[in-house]
């Protein structure tokens, strides 16, 4: 469903529903089958219906909900995984459990952002899987910038 005017706008999204999303999320994003080939529009159709199964409460969202509620979510639990992934390398306390981290985190994100993290519900459902880690932990190439291609002052040609 990707319009319906019956549904509420503005509606607060409850817990539950913000568990559903990201699960929903991984469900379509992990799906072999056919996951990373869908469209924008498909995937996020998908994700609403796997939303509308799990809470039963259909028509309560649109597409277009869906899709902003997790560009909302999205950028809060990266920014907390950056975090509690910086506190968990410099982790020195032999005592500390991960119940530590994870509060030593929340600290720090609001020393950060000015904003308690409220998404700890979202962040535990995407912290250990493998699509979210491609997302949150991006490869920077740390080689050389000597083999870039420059244009060289004066010259309309490249040089490497």
């Amino acid at each position: 469903m990707i319009e319906n005017d019956d549904a509420p706008r503005q509606t607060p999204w409850t817990t539950e529903e913000e568990i559903v999303l990201p699960k929903g999320w991984l469900a379509v994003s992990e799906n072999n089958k056919d996951g990373n080939a869908k469209k924008k529009q498909g995937f996020w159709c998908e994700v609403l219906e796997y939303i509308e199964s799990k809470t039963k409460q259909h028509g309560r969202r649109m597409y277009n909900a869906v899709l902003g509620k997790w560009k909302t979510v999205r950028p809060f639990v990266i920014r907390f995984s950056d975090i509690y992934s910086n506190v968990m390398r410099m982790a020195q306390d032999s005592g500390s459990g991960d119940e530590d981290y994870v509060q030593s985190a929340m600290i720090q994100y609001e020393i950060e952002t000015g904003i308690p993290f409220k998404l700890c519900h979202c962040w535990e459902i995407l912290k250990d899987r493998p699509k979210w880690k491609e997302i949150t932990l991006p490869k920077f190439s740390t080689g050389s910038r000597g083999s870039k291609r420059h244009k060289s002052s004066g010259s309309s040609s490249f040089n490497t």
